[in-house]
């Protein structure tokens, strides 16, 4: 009986301190139901993408998923499904409830019952617009260079060539 009430306390004490970890992630967490439904979401996923915790209950990950990303996300998840690996990554978009867009970083692992049978899925989600929104500057700003009528050369502190754009080469005659 005392060992008993021990076991128990132990397994009160375990889902407190996941129910912690899960609160306070720097991360969003979510738990999901294999149609896709949200069974329980944390705070961070919610501010991610700007619905409440209820509201987030009520729908599904399509439904905020960006149309022209849905298709990469239900081939990666049919994959998991049909056992071909246990998880996925891929970089997605949400929109938000105010209809902005934003980037994702998600990563989905499916959960097995105890017998084996697919059970739910666990997401993380890292909210990695600013990331994108920067490397769509560079690759802007490297294109404007590359087409550049003007020659640019980059050199390091010790004089050595670390890039020479295309009319660099064509008026020196080097190549890269």
């Amino acid at each position: 009986m005392i060992e008993e009430q021990e076991h128990l306390e132990e397994i009160k004490k375990s889902e407190e301190r996941f129910k912690s970890v899960f609160q306070q992630a720097a991360v969003g967490v979510a738990r999901v139901d294999l149609d896709g439904t949200w069974l329980e979401v944390n705070e961070k996923f919610c501010d991610i993408v700007g619905y409440t915790y209820k509201e987030l209950l009520t729908k599904r990950f399509q439904d905020i998923t960006h149309p022209d990303d849905l298709n990469m996300q239900r081939q990666a998840r049919q994959r998991v499904l049909d056992g071909e690996t246990s998880n996925y990554q891929i970089e997605k978009r949400y929109v938000r409830k105010d209809g902005t867009i934003i980037w994702v970083n998600l990563t989905v692992a499916l959960i097995r019952d105890s017998s084996g049978e697919p059970d739910y899925l666990v997401s993380v989600i890292e909210n990695i617009t600013e990331q994108k929104l920067a490397e769509n500057k560079i690759r802007k700003l490297s294109h404007a260079i590359e087409q550049s009528s003007s020659t640019i050369l980059i050199t390091d502190t010790k004089g050595n060539i670390e890039y020479a754009n295309s009319e660099f080469t064509r008026l020196t005659g080097y190549s890269l």
